[in-house]
């Protein structure tokens, strides 16, 4: 019964925040984002994989890697990716002040003031597609060093570096011809390759230009159509 209840009161504070809504526009965007996907990886993976291939081809993440169960892993998994939605969030904010400040100036007056839900639901919005080509991104560089790593890191190697056979994993997933440390050395590339960009569109103008800066423009019209919106909503006559 508890259980029942539980679930009935998050459908309706999903369904109050919109979350089905926000849920199937975050699928839309995400096929949409597909398409910029080509750019992106021209642009970020040759930086990225100058640092990134000497941690793979370390020893000692291999071992760290080794030492931990996929419960542990995912947690540190998890952790990452939480820091680098705060980061998302900080920087977003930031920005989003800045544009909703011009905003208002630009209009000399301050007849339509945002109220905190819409400023949450801007934010949110916003993070959402900073966040979508990340995890894009976290995919792609997932799978290149999963393939990579099973073409160039051969099982002997595997065991020099761990010190013993590399492990396979269990129950569903064992038809898989990958290694578990692979895996997971993979899982935490992927994680910081994520980070580091989140990081770097935030400082780098190049990143700014590309990444940042549309997603500026978009709200920017957003918020022009809300108050041309509600100068309609006012002008209208009562009945």
């Amino acid at each position: 019964m508890v259980e029942r209840i539980v679930l009935v009161l998050v459908t309706l504070l999903a369904g109050y925040w919109g979350l089905g809504s926000m849920l199937s526009w975050a699928a839309r965007r995400s096929w949409r984002e597909l398409s910029s996907l080509g750019p992106l990886l021209s642009r970020v993976l040759p930086l990225l994989m100058i640092t990134v291939l000497f941690c793979f081809y370390n020893a000692e993440i291999w071992q760290v890697a080794a030492q931990l169960s996929m419960q542990r892993t995912w947690a540190a998994f998890a952790v990452m990716g939480l820091l680098g939605v705060a980061l998302a969030v900080v920087n977003t904010r930031d920005e989003l002040q800045r544009v909703i400040h011009h905003h208002h100036e630009d209009l000399d007056h301050d007849e339509h003031p945002l109220q905190r839900a819409e400023r949450f639901s801007v934010l949110l919005v916003s993070v959402m597609v900073t966040l979508i080509p990340v995890t894009l991104l976290a995919v792609v560089v997932f799978c290149f060093f999963v393939a990579f790593g099973q073409l160039s890191v051969s099982a002997e190697t595997a065991k020099q570096w761990i010190g013993a056979a590399p492990a396979k994993f269990d129950g569903p997933l064992a038809p898989l011809p990958i290694t578990r440390p692979l895996v997971q050395v993979c899982l935490m590339l992927s994680a910081f390759c994520s980070l580091s960009f989140i990081a770097t569109a935030g400082v780098d103008p190049a990143y700014r230009a590309a990444f940042v800066e549309p997603i500026l423009d978009e709200v920017r019209d957003n918020l022009d159509v809300r108050d041309a919106y509600l100068e309609a909503r006012r002008s209208e006559p009562t009945p």
